[in-house]
């Protein structure tokens, strides 16, 4: 079967696509369901906001700190089975953390090596298996498959916070559980894929100066006006959201909200993610990309404040459902120029350099998010958040790079 990217076949019918697609559907399944536990476990333990949103560090930090190598190993080493060994490396990992849990209540100390871990190697995964979707799927096809793409992130958001919820009342163990089986059937669709998922490999590139080779991604994200735009926007964006969790959760939390309705509000904000990943092949034939960017902004400067004026499970799912309504568009968006822009060889490190950019604000956002909870209490941080949003989209909204940018072909 030719690897070709052209001569893929439609994708409906693409075994190869929908193979990589279920494996992602149940690992991201599985992370969910523990994102939603770990900050219940932390207050559990802790009774500290702070100490929740250090471990939410831990995980997303680890990750930002090592995309740039990440993205490096990524374009040098076989993907297929770069992303075999991280599946197995995160399964080992949680069935360690499950049976620790089994035998005694964790120190912080354990779920902060927990986050590392995970998070460490989640950005390894995900720089080689952004190049095999380039791979395995043809060019007009790849707006199409980013957004079956958002379609699972989003739906996983449905049934993983409530799942999560359920499964840690049950026992603070299982959540752990159903992560470590999600890797390995993340692991076993990885195996089933029949075609090599990168082109040949060009030594000379190789024998280049290190430091020449981890700025490559970097160097050529920054050469192209609208990516370089759209990906400092969205940054100000992933700073934002882990502190909206956090003092989301911290407000349902302290009027009396149990595990499975935290779970039960992220689980809506989920139902409007699949909503906006449903349309997004509508919106990106319909408007500009500049445009989504900017009206996904204004959505949040003006939802978040309204999360004030409430305290009821259904109310704050609710709300949040309406602000995850666009991300699905804006993350196709951009995700699908930079594929459809970038030459195989620097696939990995393209996406190393787009989320080191865009994602290095998220630990960040959550470790500010935990201080802001201690020193403002959630309506505050929400005030202050609303300020922080207002104030990035009133900047983005003069940038001619952004409302001018034309949208790539977007197959039916």
């Amino acid at each position: 079967m030719s690897t070709v990217t052209g001569e893929r076949p439609p994708l409906r019918t693409n075994r190869e696509f929908w193979l990589l697609w279920v494996g992602q559907a149940t690992s991201t399944l599985g992370s969910a369901s523990l994102a939603i536990v770990m900050p219940l476990m932390v207050l559990a333990l802790t009774h500290s906001p702070t100490q929740a949103g250090l471990v939410a560090f831990a995980g997303t930090g680890s990750t930002v700190a090592l995309l740039l190598p990440a993205g490096l190993v990524a374009d040098r080493v076989d993907r297929r089975r770069l992303m075999r060994w991280c599946d197995a490396v995160r399964a080992t990992a949680m069935a360690a953390a499950a049976l620790t849990l089994a035998l005694t209540r964790p120190p912080l100390a354990a779920l902060l090596s927990v986050a590392l871990v995970d998070g460490s190697l989640s950005g390894l995964f995900l720089a080689a298996q952004s190049g095999a979707v380039r791979q395995v799927v043809a060019h007009a096809d790849l707006s199409s498959a980013m957004a079956r793409n958002q379609a699972y992130r989003q739906a996983v958001k449905v049934a993983g916070p409530p799942l999560g919820g359920v499964l840690y009342g049950a026992a603070w163990l299982l959540p752990f559980v159903l992560n470590a089986v999600s890797y390995l059937i993340s692991y076993l669709t990885i195996t089933a894929i029949p075609i090599p998922l990168q082109e040949p490999r060009d030594p000379p590139q190789c024998r280049q100066p290190l430091r020449r080779r981890l700025l490559d991604g970097l160097r050529w994200l920054f050469a192209e006006p609208f990516l370089r735009a759209s990906v400092l926007y969205l940054a100000a964006f992933t700073f934002v959201s882990p502190a909206l969790v956090l003092a989301v959760i911290v407000r349902a939390t302290s009027h009396g909200a149990s595990p499975p309705e935290i779970g039960a509000i992220f689980a809506l904000s989920g139902v409007g993610g699949v909503a906006g990943a449903l349309l997004t092949p509508h919106i990106q034939r319909r408007w500009p990309p500049g445009a989504v960017l900017l009206a996904l902004g204004a959505v949040w400067a003006t939802g978040i404040p309204v999360l004030t004026m409430t305290t009821h499970p259904l109310a704050l799912g609710s709300i949040l459902a309406v602000l995850s309504f666009g991300i699905p568009a804006i993350m196709t968006i951009i995700v699908s120029y930079r594929l459809s822009l970038t030459p195989d060889r620097l696939q990995g490190q393209a996406f190393a350099a787009m989320n080191l950019v865009a994602n290095t604000a998220t630990p960040f956002g959550s470790l500010a998010g935990g201080f802001l909870l201690t020193a403002t209490g959630s309506t505050g941080s929400l005030l202050v958040l609303t300020a922080i949003t207002i104030t990035v989209v009133a900047a983005a909204s003069t940038s001619p790079t952004l409302r001018n940018a034309s949208p790539i072909s977007v197959s039916s």
